[in-house]
């Protein structure tokens, strides 16, 4: 199951980190870490996290998701992908692209419309997200 799992990110830069990190003179600069600061609704919520985020962690994301593009056929279990139509984090397309590349029977897509990245820490959205999640569950024999 995978809640707005990336399998592209939709900032463009994201992809040339790999060959600026192999030259000394642009990975210098760089910045340390990127701002990403929680939106108020959130903190009025009590979330609790980081203004920001280490740069080297899109170095680690590209890795990974390197990887999850090349493994996703050998997923065989039954699969339940749900993307937000408002998510500004990962790809448009990325829930579809997971869905096509799994080799799993039982599978299901579905978009819940407005919804953010954060699915699961957004009220709007979280009664939606877990009785889609909870359905999907209950239907596996």
């Amino acid at each position: 199951m995978t809640w707005a799992a990336p399998y592209n990110v939709q900032n463009k830069l994201f992809a040339l980190l790999p060959g600026i990190s192999r030259i000394p003179l642009l990975r210098r600069i760089i910045p340390e870490r990127h701002e990403s600061p929680a939106p108020s609704w959130l903190r009025e919520k009590g979330w609790v996290g980081y203004d920001w985020i280490p740069t080297n962690i899109g170095f680690i994301m590209h890795d990974a998701l390197k990887r999850l593009k090349r493994s996703l056929g050998d997923v065989t279990c039954p699969a339940l992908i749900i993307q937000g139509t408002a998510d500004r984090g990962t790809s448009k397309d990325s829930a579809q692209r997971i869905f096509e590349g799994l080799a799993s029977e039982k599978k299901e897509m579905q978009m819940i419309e407005g919804a953010p990245h954060p699915i699961m820490t957004d009220d709007r959205f979280k009664d939606d997200l877990f009785t889609r999640t909870i359905s999907f569950l209950r239907g596996i024999k």
